[in-house]
Parts: structure tokens; sequence; C-alpha cells
């Protein structure tokens, strides 16, 4: 059989990618996806051949499945449908190209060049001075990066790049699939046409995304909780307090933001337990329909055939139920019954069958909190009586560093990667709201990129760099330069307003937190400062046009910048 791995760092575009040799090759390739965070755990075989799309995956690669000799390198190109704004432009425009790091930035300039278009094409790198007079911005879905001076210059999205026609006619070679030019490159363009309908716009929010969804079937789990960095103060009390709680065989409720490693810990929490010697099943509820989610979870009968549950596949081993929030009301008296008379009905209400399973369950929500009609607070007693909160990675900062380290080295196989000073404060300015995961997924870029064993501070995500480099500090204003921002803030309201405000950001900033105006607008009104949505918007519009404040798009958050540290520190 013809099996082809396509290995990447997200995991929707791998699913694209997945999708387009699925519809090109129809059956004749048997294809899965392996994301750089899952290589540890799914390794290449030696009849495997490694579709990849940059030299840095494949050097990793080659390292963590050494066992790999087959490799396919793939081109990407855009929908030339979604440039026809680009082709219809008067000729001469200065444009500016963005995209999310610096190798995809300059082969999209190269690629948008090789047209032929009589215009100028400028690669966008967030740490140089932008050129003048730019009279459009192209991007591949990454419009969150175009940055902020450029307000009002109209963007052509071109949407995001698929696998070209010379690799899809590489992939056929290699696996000697019979075909004729003429008749692949039409059936590429059709679907290529087809396919971009339903592909989504990558954005900022990949680097939060879980890599994973579905059903994790291994006999044994790889993590244990000797494979967790635990430096600081609230990753060593709460490993302490979990493998007291997994030597019971109690149910065991983990809670966390996305992100936070729960399901690494519940593999931990699994072989620290009695049940360590029995299988470790696990399934996602927010990646199934209902109904699967049923026939999976409880098992049918078809017939004469009997399709076993995941409680009886997990028999005297450990069910992980993740996201358990998103379980259906149906299925949550299901649930109970299985915990409370260690029964459970099969879908079809055919048989009845003994169990006997240790339970994990995880949410990246307080159940406590959801109504009862929405989750079964019986149920939510049972699975909490042992809960623990995973801490988020800025309240375990003591691990940042330790934590970079140890996926450079286990999780890329770049024991030798040394991080500048530089880089890991340009990381550690980032407000991680994706926690771990996020970090995981950002260094899985950066090493894509990197040459030799340096990981520079412009190997890292544009939204990343970006970030950082609107935080350098800036030469100390003088007097005469404070005097005339008091004058503006007293001008347009009050100072102690202002002052409070700056304070504020300065707090969170000190927390590695930075807040919306949400938040800020709770934070004024417990220090006994009322103001309105708008009094607020106006207020930090106006600190931030004097360089106090650093207003990030989307849900970045603002903080306080150094001149306005300075600034504060002078009232």
């Amino acid at each position: 059989m013809k099996r082809l791995v396509i290995i990447g760092l997200e995991h929707t575009f791998l699913q694209m990618v997945m999708d387009q040799v699925r519809e090109l090759a129809a059956g004749e390739i048997k294809a899965r996806t392996v994301s750089l965070n899952e290589l540890a755990e799914k390794p290449l075989a030696a009849d495997e051949t490694a579709l990849y799309f940059s030299r840095g995956v494949k050097a990793i690669v080659e390292k963590m499945s050494p066992l790999c000799r087959h490799y396919i390198y793939a081109r990407r190109e855009a929908l030339v449908f979604n440039m026809r704004d680009l082709f219809a432009l008067e000729p001469g425009k200065k444009i500016l190209v963005v995209n999310d790091i610096k190798t995809n930035t300059e082969e999209m300039t190269k690629d948008l060049e090789s047209f032929g278009l009589d215009h100028r094409f400028f690669p966008y790198y967030p740490d140089e001075p932008l050129p003048q007079e730019i009279d459009r911005v192209v991007t591949a879905g990454e419009r969150m990066l175009v940055p902020l001076t450029l307000t009002g210059i109209p963007v052509i999205d071109i949407g995001l790049r698929f696998i070209s026609l010379d690799t899809v006619y590489a992939i056929f070679d290699h696996f000697g699939i019979p075909y004729t030019h003429a008749c692949l490159a039409r059936h590429y363009m059709r679907t290529m046409m087809m396919l971009s309908d339903k592909w989504p716009v990558l954005g900022e929010e990949r680097f939060r995304r879980p890599a994973w969804f579905g059903i994790r079937d291994d006999i044994s789990a790889p993590f244990t909780f000797e494979d967790l960095v635990r430096e600081s103060p609230a990753m060593k009390a709460f490993c302490r307090d979990v493998k007291r709680m997994a030597a019971t065989p109690t149910p065991i409720h983990i809670h966390g933001r996305t992100g936070t490693g729960k399901t690494k810990i519940s593999q931990a929490v699994h072989n620290a337990s009695p049940f360590a010697q029995g299988p470790f099943i696990s399934i996602n509820c927010a990646a199934r329909p209902p109904e699967i989610l049923e026939r999976e979870l409880f098992g049918w009968e078809d017939g004469s055939v009997t399709h076993k549950s995941l409680f009886e596949a997990a028999e005297n081993g450990t069910l992980c139920i993740e996201e358990i929030n998103r379980l259906p009301e149906k299925l949550q008296a299901g649930l109970l019954q299985a915990i409370t008379e260690g029964q459970i009905i099969h879908s079809n209400g055919s048989g009845v069958v003994d169990i006997n399973v240790r339970l994990i369950t995880t949410s990246s929500l307080h159940l406590e909190k959801l109504s009862p009609m929405i989750f079964n607070q019986e149920l939510t007693f049972l699975i909490t009586r042992h809960i623990c909160r995973v801490p988020t990675l800025p309240e375990r900062m003591e691990d940042f560093e330790p934590l970079i380290a140890n996926y450079l080295s286990t999780g890329l196989g770049k024991p030798h990667c040394t991080v500048p000073r530089e880089t890991v404060d340009a990381l550690r300015a980032h407000t991680w709201e994706g926690n771990v995961q996020e970090l995981y997924n950002v260094l899985q870029h950066a090493a894509v990129c990197m040459s030799g064993d340096r990981l520079s501070i412009h190997n890292l995500p544009y939204y990343i760099t970006r970030q950082a480099s609107a935080e350098q500090p800036l030469d100390p204003p003088g007097e005469d330069d404070f005097s005339t921002i008091t004058r503006d803030i007293t001008t347009h309201g009050f100072l102690e307003e202002n002052r409070e405000i700056l304070k504020i950001y300065q707090e969170g900033k000190a927390k590695n937190q930075a807040y919306g105006r949400a938040m800020m607008l709770k934070r004024l009104q417990e220090k006994g400062f009322s103001l309105s949505q708008q009094q607020l918007r106006l207020k930090l519009e106006r600190m931030n046009k004097l360089g106090l404040l650093i207003v990030r798009p989307g849900r970045g958050g603002t903080t306080i910048s150094a001149k306005g540290e300075q600034y504060l520190n002078t009232l």
C-alpha cells in the first residue's frame, strides 16, 4: 500500500492538505497527518513517505524518525482565482506582502513576482521600517498581522496557499500512479476551487488551537509526572496533590484553560494509578457529533455484530473524557449510571455491560458554574470529588525557560539548541492566552526556520516579534516631554483617572497580564473610579497616541509601555 505522511505545524493546515490528497488520489494513497507536536508519539515507519513543507521540518523528522527514508518536498501556491483583484490593479503599485514568518513571506513575495505583474512587492518584516507610500497590502490569510499604521490601505487577501501542481505530479510519480498531465491538471484545478470554499482562515488562533481531536486508543499512555516540567511552586504543589488523587480509584476531574496540558496530565495520572497496567483511552467531546459520540462512548449492536464501547475497551484501565462540558444532556444520564452502578447500556438499548475503569474528565470551563439545564448537577458532584486546576503559564513563569529547553530537546530533537536572551525576553513579553500549547506551537514555527542550533528572535512568528519590538525601551523622555503629556491629559480629562489606569496596567504587566476594556472598567470600579465605556475608550486612545500604552489588536489586550512606566514614576 502507498503510505504518505503529511508533516507540518498547524493541525488545520494539515487537514486541508489531507483533503487535497484524498480528492486527487481517489483512494490510491493511504495518508495520515502528523504535526510536530505528535512526532515523538507517532514516528514515521520505514515504509512511509514524508510530505514536508520546509527544510527545517525535514531536519526535525530525520532526527525524530530515523527509519523514514523517503521524502517529498511540497511547494505551495496561491489559487489564481483569489488573485483577480491583484491582477485588476493598474500597473506601478507599491505592494506590501504580509505573512506569518520570514521564510513564508519571502517565498510568497517570489511567487507574486513570478507572475510578471508590473508592481513592486515588498516583504513585511515587523522589526524594519515600512516602505514609503504603500498602495496595497497582499496577505495569505494573515490580516491580523497588517501593520496598524496602514489602516485605510486596501488589503487583498489571496487566501491560504495549497500544494502546487508540480508537487502533485511528484507524489504521483513517486508512488507510480498512472496519469496524463492534462487530465490531472484539470482535476487539480476543479478540486482546488471546490476545497477553497470551505477552507478556514488560520489567523493568530492557530497558535492556541489544540493539535489533536478525536479518539486516542494507546494501550499505554507515554507521559508520566516525571515528564512534566515543574520548577515553579505552583506546578510542584499541583503535581504533589494530583499524585495523591491518582493513587485512589475515585474519578478525577482536571480543570484548566486551553493549552495548559490537561491531556498529558491525564496520562500521568493513569501511569501513577492502580490502573496503570491497563489501557488508556481518551475521547474529546468537542470533536464528535452527538450521535457518533453516543455510539463510541456506550457501544451498540448491529444485528449479530456487537461494537464495544470505550468503557469496555478501557476495561481495567483508564477512560479519559476530554471537554466533558460539551457532553450532550442525553449522554450525561448514561455516564451518571456508569459511575453509580458500574454498568452501561449500549446506545440502542440492546445490552447491559458491567465495567471496571478509572474515569478521568477534563474541561476548560468550571462545571460548578454551568446551569443545571446544561450540565447535570449530580454528575458534576460525582466527577469533581477529586478536582484539580492546572496552573496557567503566567502562573508558573519559573517554568518558562525550562519548558522551552525541554520541548526543544525532547519534542523537537534539538538538545543543543541555544536561545539568546533577547529571544527569551520577546517570548516572555507575550500574554500566552493559549498557555503551554501556544508556547510549543510558537517554538515549532521558530525551529523550522532556524539555521544551525541558534533560535534567533528573527525565527519567531511575526505576531510575537511585532509585539516585542513595540515594547522596546524608548530613550528616556525629558522633563519638557512629560510636562507636555501632563498638559495634554489635563486638557482632555482628570490626571488622577489616567494615573490610576496606568497603575493598573503596570500591576498587570508585573504579572505578565494584559487587560481589555471590560477588565479595566472592573478594576477601576474596585478602586472607586466610575467611567463609561466611551470615556475609557477615549482615554486609552489618548494615552496610546502619547506613547504611554501599547494597544494590541484582537484579544492581545493593552499594557503599559516603557515610556508609560517612566511617566508614571514621575507622578
